[in-house]
């Protein structure tokens, strides 16, 4: 029953209905008792996306500090590089250049680690990028480059042309 609600609350976020998602993830939440710590990490970070997309950084942050805690303890590394990237990302959006570099080099470890490419080619755009508002376009150049030959390599097409244009 649980994947059912994380199913359609996804697709209701998805769709833009945010509240209508919170809502069950909510709901989820105050079953965590009886559901799984997965589940319950996942609902943490998805709030954490709604938070972030509605531009309330604060409370998406807790949500992803709530989400990177429960992944830790679970061991799910890929939950754990998507919320830590995620963090960056929000550092990233507040102007906080060195707490998101923090944040991305440490999703960065594990997406190496796990040999996760294709979130190695977004995390190396989002660092070129914050190189680049420093004004160190030397090493955006570098993460740059790195996006665009893992994108290459994997295929993903759609990144190759925004790289591009970042370079």
């Amino acid at each position: 029953m649980v994947k059912l609600i994380l199913n359609n609350a996804e697709k209701l976020d998805r769709d833009g209905f945010w509240s209508e998602g919170e809502y069950l993830y909510n709901l989820i939440l105050e079953q965590a008792k009886h559901v799984d710590k997965n589940d319950v990490g996942t609902s943490h970070f998805s709030i954490g996306k709604i938070h972030d997309n509605k531009a309330e950084w604060d409370k998406a942050i807790a949500s992803y500090l709530t989400a990177e805690k429960i992944y830790i303890e679970v061991e799910n590394k890929h939950g754990l590089a998507s919320t830590l990237n995620n963090l960056g990302l929000v550092y990233s959006q507040q102007g906080k250049w060195d707490k998101a570099l923090e944040y991305y080099q440490r999703s960065e470890i594990i997406d190496i680690e796990i040999g996760q490419k294709a979130g190695l080619a977004t995390l190396y755009n989002n660092i070129g990028r914050i190189y680049t508002k420093k004004g160190n376009p030397d090493l955006a150049l570098e993460y740059y480059f790195k996006d665009l030959s893992l994108s290459k390599e994997l295929g993903e097409n759609a990144n190759i042309s925004p790289t591009f244009n970042n370079i």
